[in-house]
């Protein structure tokens, strides 16, 4: 479910300066599709209706895990304001360690690979975790996937640096022998849904065949 909001746009209007960032400027009111603009502008207070003014539309986008809009149901109050100062501790204890394998699906040894090393890089880790991505994805450049890659990589990632609810003991000591290995007991993952998405955007990556 989405909505528009008309933002305050009189300068003279201090009820409606702030609008910053989609900030809930008293001047911003809710676009009605079924009623002509130009009535409701009238209705509002907004004199911007010269042919020449130009309107701010904000879209907003109801969030699908809560139900709740997030400039909140009237518009005046943010409903995932953050005033809790522990909410960064909580959010990193809900991160697990990121011990997680992936299962080889025949000829994904080196893409499985890639993505190890992409995992464990902690700025491209953090990207994702946090959804900082999805201030960032494009849905309109032709050249490219309307934000699906970014979405799949989101789920993988997350995936693999999720907190498992069965705890997995990992030992402590390291290697240090070339050709020796110490046995993990670690969950495991297969990245089918990664890697069918990689064949839709690039036949390339499409089928099973070795690409060695």
């Amino acid at each position: 479910y989405a909505r528009l909001w008309v933002m305050g746009n009189n300068p003279n209007d201090p009820a409606a300066a702030d609008t910053s960032a989609g900030g809930n400027g008293k001047g911003d009111w809710l676009l009605n599709l079924d009623v002509n603009i130009v009535d409701q502008q009238h209705r509002n207070g907004d004199k911007s209706t010269k042919s020449n003014s130009s309107l701010t539309l904000l879209l907003e986008i109801k969030d699908e895990e809560s139900g709740k809009w997030p400039r909140g149901y009237d518009g005046k109050h943010w409903a995932f304001k953050d005033t809790d100062p522990n909410k960064s501790a909580r959010n990193d204890a809900l991160v697990g360690d990121g011990i997680v394998g992936l299962y080889n699906m025949g000829n994904t040894c080196y893409l499985n690979s890639s993505i190890q090393c992409l995992s464990h890089t902690p700025i491209f880790r953090d990207y994702f975790t946090s959804k900082a991505y999805m201030n960032d994805i494009n849905t309109t450049n032709p050249l490219g996937y309307e934000g699906r890659l970014a979405q799949v990589s989101a789920v993988l990632i997350n995936s693999l640096w999720k907190r498992f609810a069965q705890s997995f003991s990992h030992p402590s000591q390291r290697v240090t022998v070339p050709g020796s290995y110490a046995p993990v007991n670690a969950p495991a993952l297969t990245p089918k849904t990664f890697k069918e998405a990689m064949g839709k955007f690039n036949d390339h990556f499409a089928g099973n065949e070795q690409h060695d």
